[in-house]
C-alpha cells in the first residue's frame, strides 16, 4: 500500500543527503594497494564507481598515502590513457559504420526511385531505407554522446588532484 507520508519522510531523509553526494573527496587507504603496494586495475574500476555520481565539471580530490602517491599517479594515468585510446577507437569506428550505414540507405532510396512502380518492391526498399538511415542515426545521436561522456569521465579522473592522505 502506497504510504505518501512515508514516502515524503523519506524523500526528505535523501534530499538531507545532498551535501555528502557532493563530497567530491575520495579516499584512497593504504588496504586499496596490493601486497607489492601496486594499484590494481580492479582498484581502478572501484574508483571510477566512485567518481560516477561526482558532476562531471567539478575537480575531484583523491586523497592516496604519501608513500603511494607517484606510483598512484602513474598507474592512474596508464589506465585511464590505456581506456581513452580504446574509446578513441570505438568513436573512430562508430562514424565509420554509421557514415557507411547512411550511405547504404541513400543508395537504396535511390533504387526505391527506380524502382517505383514496382509497388512489392518499392515498399520493401523504403523500409530498408528507414532501417540504415534509423541505425545510422542512433549511432551519432545515442552512441557517440554515451561515449564522449565516458572519455570526459575519464579525463576529469586523470585531472584530480592528488594529496597526501593526512593532510586536511
Amino acid at each position: 500500500m502506497y504510504d505518501e507520508r512515508r514516502h515524503r519522510n523519506i524523500r526528505q531523509f535523501l534530499l538531507s543527503k545532498k551535501t555528502v553526494l557532493n563530497n567530491r573527496v575520495i579516499n584512497i587507504k593504504e588496504l586499496d594497494f596490493a601486497h607489492d603496494g601496486e594499484f590494481s586495475d580492479d582498484e581502478y574500476e572501484i574508483l571510477k564507481a566512485k567518481t560516477k555520481y561526482i558532476n562531471p565539471n567539478s575537480e575531484i580530490v583523491l586523497k592516496v598515502p604519501r608513500r603511494f602517491i607517484k606510483e598512484f599517479t602513474e598507474k592512474l594515468e596508464y589506465f585511464v590513457a590505456l581506456e581513452v585510446l580504446f574509446l578513441n577507437q570505438e568513436i573512430k569506428n562508430i562514424k565509420k559504420k554509421a557514415l557507411l550505414l547512411f550511405s547504404i540507405g541513400i543508395i537504396i532510396f535511390g533504387c526505391y526511385r527506380i524502382l517505383m512502380n514496382v509497388t512489392m518492391l518499392s515498399e520493401f526498399t523504403i523500409v530498408m531505407f528507414w532501417v540504415f538511415s534509423w541505425t545510422s542515426a542512433e549511432l551519432v545521436f545515442f552512441d557517440l554522446p554515451n561515449l564522449r561522456k565516458r572519455e570526459k569521465r575519464l579525463l576529469q579522473l586523470v585531472s584530480a588532484k592528488i594529496v597526501d592522505a593526512k593532510k586536511k
